[in-house]
């Protein structure tokens, strides 16, 4: 069963000022769970699931600490509209406040003061299939522990680490040619980038601004030229994860 100091914790931890404090987050549904006991069962504090998933998960990971709960208790503690089967607490890698000191990444997303955590987590799953192992973000974007964002991740926040800093702050670990193209509607037709050539190993910064305001002054005064995904039709803008899988697409086929 939920006990009533779980309950409490599992309440707070919607909150970020929570999460932070406590240094927890929760992983909501049946196949998020499963995904984090297979693959980051170090990290778990906790996991409550109904009878039949709780004895066999404690066979396949005795490990880790499952208990059973009742459908409509794990509900009551959820904060998704549909979840009787499964939850679990996990500890946040606190290690995305340090930078590393060299990077391996040829490509890197950078997103400017957004808001939203269903795009954030997108972004993740984007950053995940295209083979991008880190995710750059200002130090005001969307919290990536909160469950929102983690469910629309579903799964790659366990493969994508998220940093948060500034430009200058991640510029001052970036080798002196790093080149940092931001998306605008007036920028350059992003079906135009010749391939880059083989000897070019500078990495290069695509920077992706907030949902409703675009790329703020403070970061476009580091941007060296704007990138566009030509519009054929009459809407009016793309969501910014939509045009985040678009134009990493692009740029992986002219071999960034």
């Amino acid at each position: 069963m939920i006990t009533n100091k779980w309950k409490k914790t599992l309440r707070q931890l919607q909150q970020k000022k929570y999460r932070k404090q406590l240094g927890l987050f929760v992983v909501e549904g049946r196949k998020m769970v499963e995904e984090c006991l297979r693959f980051a069962a170090e990290r778990i504090e906790q996991v409550f699931a109904i009878e039949h998933l709780c004895s066999a998960w404690q066979q396949a990971f005795p490990e880790v600490h499952i208990e059973a709960a009742s459908g409509s208790d794990i509900q009551a503690c959820s904060a998704l509209q549909n979840n009787q089967e499964a939850l679990a607490v996990l500890r946040i890698d606190s290690s995305g406040n340090d930078l590393p000191q060299q990077w391996s990444q040829s490509l890197f997303v950078y997103l400017d003061h957004i808001q939203d955590p269903g795009n954030m987590g997108t972004i993740m799953r984007i950053c995940d299939w295209y083979g991008l192992p880190s995710l750059l973000v200002s130090e005001d974007t969307v919290d990536v522990w909160n469950t929102k964002t983690i469910q629309a991740s579903k799964g790659s926040f366990l493969r994508v680490k998220v940093y948060y800093c500034s430009m200058e702050r991640l510029l001052e670990t970036m080798p002196p040619k790093t080149v940092i193209w931001g998306a605008e509607l007036q920028g350059k037709d992003i079906h135009t980038i010749k391939p880059r050539e083989h000897n070019n190993t500078a990495p290069l910064i695509l920077v992706m601004g907030n949902e409703a305001n675009g790329i703020r002054d403070t970061t476009r005064k580091f941007i060296d030229e704007y990138i566009t995904i030509p519009r054929y039709g009459a809407a009016e803008s793309l969501n910014v994860a939509m045009a985040t899988a678009i134009l990493v697409d692009n740029l992986k086929r002219v071999g960034y």
